[in-house]
């Protein structure tokens, strides 16, 4: 299965994300709900990144706080999948090229 943390304050994760922290606002809820409320729990969008680190070949996700659920439109959808696709697919590149040099 995957890891996970309630800690957002994580060194690890801080270092990971220094460089992919969005424009626009941290990662977290942004306080709107641009789409509407989803049920009575939800409490709006929330801005988080996709990270992939190849020395312990993960992709990680960061929501910036706690978050027990996430919904998407079939677009976001989509750009979800292909983003973590991406970072997969950057994390299967650095391991074929480590070893590639092992040989």
């Amino acid at each position: 299965m995957a890891h996970h943390s309630n800690d957002a304050d994580d060194k690890y994760i801080r270092d990971l994300f220094k460089n992919a922290i969005p424009l626009s606002a941290p990662f977290g809820s942004t306080g709107r709900f641009p789409l509407g409320k989803l049920s009575q729990s939800d409490e709006g969008e929330i801005q988080f990144g996709i990270a992939a680190d190849p020395v312990k070949n993960k992709v990680v996700m960061n929501f910036g706080e706690p978050t027990a659920w996430i919904g998407f439109d079939a677009e976001q959808a989509e750009q979800l999948a292909e983003s973590l696709l991406a970072k997969a697919k950057l994390l299967r590149n650095a391991q074929r090229l480590k070893a590639l040099k092992i040989r």
